[in-house]
C-alpha cells in the first residue's frame, strides 16, 4: 500500500512539474527572459523524461527567434528540429511530443520546409486525444488544434466531443 502511495504521489510530483513547464514554454514564446529561464530549468532535467527532452527541443527551436545572427538563428532551429524528430522516433506513443512539434511546424515559416509533418501529427493527435489521462495536457492540445486553422469542421465536432 504504502508503496502505491508513493508511485501516486510521484506521479502528481512530475504532472505538476509538467505544467509549470508547459506554462513556461507559452511564457517563452512572447519573453526572451522567459525563454531564458525556461532553458535553464530544462537544462538538467532533459534526462528525466522525454516530455522535458521534447520541451528542451522544441524550446531549442523556439530560442531561435530571439537571435540576430541569421547563422545562428538557424543553427538554433536544426538542432531543435533534428532533436525533436529523434525523440518522436524513439518514443512513438508520446501524444505531447507530437503537439509540439506540430504547435511549431503550424508556427514555422514555409520557406524552412518544416510543415511535413502537420497532418500526419494532428491525426496523431486526434486518434489518441480521448485515451489522454492528462487533462491539462489534453485541453492545451484540443485548444490548440481548434486555433491552428488545420482541422475540418468534422474533426471540430469530433474534437469537441472529447473536450
Amino acid at each position: 500500500m504504502l508503496l502505491i502511495i508513493s508511485i501516486l504521489i510521484s506521479f502528481q510530483s512530475t504532472l505538476s512539474e509538467l505544467v509549470g513547464v508547459r506554462i513556461k514554454y507559452e511564457l517563452a514564446s512572447q519573453s526572451e527572459q522567459a525563454a531564458i529561464e525556461l532553458k535553464n530549468y530544462l537544462q538538467p532535467r532533459i534526462g528525466e523524461s522525454p516530455q522535458m527532452a521534447g520541451y528542451a527541443a522544441a524550446l531549442q527551436i523556439m530560442m531561435a527567434k530571439y537571435y540576430f545572427n541569421p547563422l545562428s538563428k538557424y543553427d538554433a532551429f536544426q538542432k531543435g528540429k533534428t532533436q525533436l524528430d529523434l525523440l518522436i522516433d524513439k518514443y512513438p506513443k508520446e501524444i505531447e511530443l507530437y503537439y509540439l512539434r506540430f504547435s511549431i511546424q503550424c508556427n514555422t515559416p514555409v520557406f524552412l520546409g518544416y510543415n511535413t509533418s502537420i497532418y500526419s501529427d494532428k491525426k496523431f493527435m486526434l486518434n489518441n486525444i480521448a485515451n489522454l489521462k492528462d487533462r491539462d495536457l489534453q485541453k492545451r492540445i484540443v485548444a490548440f488544434l481548434i486555433s491552428s486553422n488545420k482541422l475540418t469542421p468534422d474533426e471540430i465536432k469530433q474534437l469537441k466531443a472529447h473536450a
